[in-house]
């Protein structure tokens, strides 16, 4: 996974970059099929508001979370904690949970293609 970090309105400490990634990549726990990460954190230049935004590409989709708060760590915690509930539920709805896909089971038309030799009345 490739993560790229974008700081607008001032310089980004490479501990809090470090401290992203490290939350990011902690996601591809729940599922692994994140392709890349944005990671944007703004400051407001005339308030204490810290917003930080992760935008996730993952196999067919792009999910997103932005929260803010007066610290960039707790914004980091808040969206990865949004993520992870969004890849829970796009995992539950995109990838395969145990149910056949549409149409019958092979089992099924295993069974019904041919029938067996009991069920058939031949009289010799």
């Amino acid at each position: 996974m490739t993560i790229q970090f974008t700081a607008r309105h001032f310089e980004a400490r490479p501990e809090l970059q470090a401290f992203a990634e490290e939350s990011v990549q902690r996601l591809a726990q729940v599922y692994d099929g994140i392709v890349s990460a944005d990671v944007v954190f703004d400051q407001e230049p005339h308030g204490a508001g810290r917003i930080v935004e992760i935008g996730l590409l993952v196999s067919r989709d792009k999910l997103f979370a932005k929260e803010e708060s007066n610290d960039f760590v707790a914004s980091v915690n808040a969206c990865v904690d949004k993520l992870e509930r969004q890849l829970v539920r796009y995992k539950e709805k995109n990838v395969g949970n145990g149910r056949p896909s549409r149409g019958r089971s092979d089992a099924a038309t295993a069974e019904d293609a041919a029938p067996a030799a009991e069920d058939l009345d031949l009289e010799v």
